[in-house]
């Protein structure tokens, strides 16, 4: 027979070590989610860049192949160029936006059909 003092010793001792790793666990269990949340935001950046690029690219396609730009497109093209950049994008459009800038406006364009 087990002597009671050392039973009820054993237990707080059981007792203490559990409480002291049950925050252990916690911050486990939190950390694999955050882990988890960071792998997903990882992807999420990926998908909006490469949408975002595609956008860019798409849009300065429709201006070069009509000449000209208007000033609304102007805008969006660089706030989304901006955006890109700033987000860490490979700056894979960037030659593209180089040509972009050097379109003239729809009122250029149609001033000098004219002339």
């Amino acid at each position: 027979m087990q002597n009671p003092i050392k039973a009820l010793a054993g237990w707080v001792a059981g007792a203490i070590v559990d409480k002291i790793s049950e925050p252990f666990e916690a911050i486990n269990k939190r950390l694999n989610r955050l882990e988890k949340l960071h792998e997903q935001d990882a992807a999420a950046l990926e998908c909006d860049l490469s949408m975002m690029d595609d956008r860019i690219c798409y849009l300065i396609g429709v201006c070069r192949r009509r000449g000209y730009t208007t000033a609304d497109e102007r805008r969006r093209v660089t706030r989304m160029h901006d955006a890109y950049r700033a987000r860490g994008g490979n700056h894979g459009e960037e030659n593209e936006y180089a040509v972009f800038l050097t379109l003239p406006t729809e009122e250029d364009f149609e001033r000098t059909k004219g002339a």
